[in-house]
């Protein structure tokens, strides 16, 4: 049977998820597939529907991809009713006639839907570096250029990729980790900042792995 295919939410940096909202042929109800970055997923999943047994299995997938590099990605979906699909594609239309607003108008309108989520599970891909970038940061470092990686990924592939690219060396770096307020209160101490100073002095190299969630 042909699956109607009502839309497609498309991926950008700043959602970092993608959905498409589709009519299954086999039981008739009309389900939004999603999948995006963890940390996205997580807080729109309908803990009312939670399953502890299945979510930790799914978050030992995630670590050990993590670790090795891999990219992740989790999947989730969403039974929508006749009414509220209908609603939705009317919000739709009716923001794709606003020309100068239509996109801040449908990433709220979808949005709005993307919510309530069952998990269904994850994956993890190898995103390769293209050729020559650990030798092109090296030089751009020789010449005295500052570098910081930025990555939507979780903090052990973001460390994996650092060293794949040679931003982080395996040996003789000192690295800080700041993931909690109390990270960044240690880090952020009088006798931390003048201590990493000496190093820096010193010519030791220091690296500094930082998750969104203690930027705040």
């Amino acid at each position: 049977k042909d699956i109607m295919l009502h839309r497609r939410m498309d991926f950008n940096s700043d959602r970092k998820r993608m959905s498409v909202l589709l009519k299954d042929p086999n039981d008739g109800k009309h389900k939004l597939f999603i999948k995006g970055a963890d940390s996205i997923i997580k807080d729109r999943l309908d803990r009312s529907q939670y399953d502890a047994k299945f979510e930790e299995e799914v978050e030992a997938f995630l670590n050990t991809a993590s670790k090795q590099g891999l990219r992740t990605l989790l999947m989730g979906m969403r039974v929508m009713e006749e009414n509220e699909v209908a609603e939705f594609n009317k919000k739709c239309l009716d923001a794709e006639k606003d020309l100068k607003n239509k996109d801040k108008l449908l990433d709220q309108i979808y949005s709005d839907v993307e919510r309530d989520i069952v998990l269904l599970g994850a994956t993890a891909v190898e995103d390769r570096l293209q050729d020559e970038v650990p030798q092109t940061i090296a030089q751009l470092q020789q010449a005295g250029i500052k570098i910081w990686m930025l990555t939507g990924d979780k903090l052990e592939t973001a460390e994996n990729i650092g060293e794949s690219c040679k931003l982080i060396k395996k040996e003789n770096m000192q690295r800080h980790r700041l993931s909690t307020k109390e990270n960044v209160e240690v880090f952020c101490t009088q006798e931390m900042i003048k201590k990493n100073q000496q190093r820096m002095e010193a010519g030791e190299m220091l690296g500094i792995l930082v998750e969104a969630k203690a930027l705040g």
